[in-house]
């Protein structure tokens, strides 16, 4: 005999049917609806962004003023024939080399603070004797300059004569005919006004050099240079500079004088006219901080209250007062006014603006 399903199974059937379909069509829903691309999501504001630190030397390239004492002379205190000539014009003479010969004997040109006036003699006190030792001394030889003139002083004189070929002794003494003033280390040759075979008296023209630096100066100071003491490079030689550009201090120049683009600028201009060479002429070197500064690199958004080159910061909820260095594809090099602080984020939300004051 047949049974009738009961009300409750009907009632169960039902409502599994309506489960497997209603689970087939949100399967079909789903399968049907396309899903949105990352692309095309809401995008989510960041509240930070992480900083990197970077040494930071504000490196600028600078046009220089060069100023040159006026062109001296560098004249004979002996007289005979001169026998060999080692003066060319457009070059440089050194310091402790021989500039020509008179009567076979080399005469030695030295860059002293002051020249030689007078034969001297072991013994001998002075000034004179002081800046000469102290020349020597600068050449390399070992002497103590203490103004007072030893067989070490003379020696060292008998070396440079016997470098030049000419291997005499001198004899306990120091002709002051056998040495020439140079103006500086490296000089600068104008114009060579003798030659072999002529005839030299004291007192005439041996050659006309170029007159020492007075001055380097930078053109235009860039405006908006990192805080800070600079230096200026040129050729590899860095020397300190003022806060107007200026290059004055006597070792500074010194350094400089020896520096190539210098010495070439000096001799094309002093080859363009022997009698009046122009006082100044034009290079570049480069200018930067003594001292780089750690910087660090932020996005422009974490930058607020921005005046000039000064601003704030904020890292975890506290505002800090920077600096703005420079800035560069999408980044920018800040310093940090508490030198000591070091910051792994910045807040990038509009409403965390705390003061840095």
């Amino acid at each position: 005999m047949k049974t009738r399903p009961s009300a409750a199974g009907i009632a169960s059937l039902a409502l599994t049917g309506a489960a497997v379909f209603a689970s087939g069509a949100i399967s079909v829903w789903l399968w049907l609806t396309p899903s949105i691309p990352t692309s095309l999501t809401a995008p989510v504001e960041a509240e930070e962004a992480p900083v990197s630190l970077q040494e930071f030397g504000d490196p600028r390239t600078v046009a220089l003023d060069i100023a040159h004492a006026p062109d001296t002379t560098v004249t004979a205190r002996t007289a005979g024939v001169v026998t060999s000539q080692a003066c060319v014009a457009g070059s440089t003479i050194a310091s402790g080399s021989p500039i020509i010969s008179v009567d076979g004997h080399p005469i030695v040109a030295l860059a002293t603070s002051m020249p030689l006036w007078r034969d001297l003699t072991i013994g001998d006190k002075g000034a004179d004797v002081e800046v000469l030792q102290a020349e020597l001394a600068r050449l390399g030889y070992p002497l103590h300059p203490d103004g007072t003139l030893g067989s070490g002083s003379v020696e060292a004189l008998e070396d440079l004569f016997g470098k030049a070929g000419d291997t005499s002794s001198l004899e306990g003494s120091v002709p002051a005919g056998r040495i020439v003033w140079l103006p500086m280390p490296s000089t600068p040759v104008a114009s060579c006004d003798t030659e072999v075979s002529a005839s030299i008296g004291v007192g005439d023209t041996i050659a006309t050099v170029r007159g020492g630096l007075t001055r380097v100066s930078v053109q235009q100071m860039p405006a908006d240079l990192a805080p800070g003491d600079r230096s200026l490079t040129l050729d590899a030689v860095t020397v300190p500079v003022g806060a107007d550009g200026g290059v004055t201090d006597p070792a500074a120049l010194a350094q400089l004088q020896g520096v190539a683009a210098l010495l070439t600028s000096s001799a094309a201009v002093a080859a363009k006219s022997t009698s009046e060479p122009a006082a100044s002429e034009r290079v570049t070197g480069e200018l930067s901080l003594t001292n780089p500064l750690t910087v660090a690199i932020v996005p422009p958004a974490a930058v607020y209250s921005i005046s000039e080159t000064t601003g704030c910061v904020a890292s975890g909820g506290r505002g800090y007062a920077v600096t703005i260095v420079g800035s560069q594809l999408g980044q920018t090099y800040v310093h940090l006014v508490e030198a000591a602080v070091e910051l792994e984020t910045v807040d990038l939300s509009p409403g965390r603006q705390p003061s840095c004051e």
